[in-house]
């Protein structure tokens, strides 16, 4: 199930993000994440088992003055990878992002360990800056149209 992120998710969503540091993110990332979540930045999602545990999220959100949609941290539970959990995350922000029929793409802002993942959900490559997160963890820039 995906419903909304609350609060009492945050000490659960920073465990998660440990549990990919730093195979998919940064040590120095932790802090950015942590203050995305205090500042609410986007919209931001949950994905829960039917048990109540909760094994991924991800947020979307409009740029300001744009027409653009972004999608930005997306982690799931390294033991519910591969079964789907991501996709649905990502099917469910874009649902959200395109409900806005301004919306012309959806831009996200990944790292080379993440690529394959956006690519399969039909995002397109634009450019890659070296070391952007950190040092060996780059920015890549894909998109989507809508």
């Amino acid at each position: 199930m995906i419903r909304s992120y609350q609060e009492t998710d945050k000490a659960k969503l920073i465990d998660l993000l440990r549990l990919n540091t730093p195979k998919y993110f940064a040590p120095a990332e932790e802090e950015d994440f942590v203050q995305y979540l205090i500042k609410h930045e986007s919209e931001h999602y949950v994905f829960e088992d039917t048990d109540g545990t909760i094994l991924g999220c991800a947020g979307g959100n409009w740029y300001p003055e744009s027409t653009d949609g972004r999608v930005a941290w997306f982690i799931v539970d390294p033991q519910a990878q591969g079964r789907g959990v991501g996709m649905a995350l990502l099917q469910h922000c874009l649902e959200v992002l395109r409900s806005n029929p301004a919306t012309t793409k959806v831009i996200v802002r990944t790292s080379q360990f993440a690529q394959g993942f956006f690519a399969k959900g039909g995002f397109t490559f634009q450019y890659r800056e070296e070391d952007y997160w950190a040092p060996g963890y780059d920015l890549v820039l894909m998109d989507l149209e809508c």
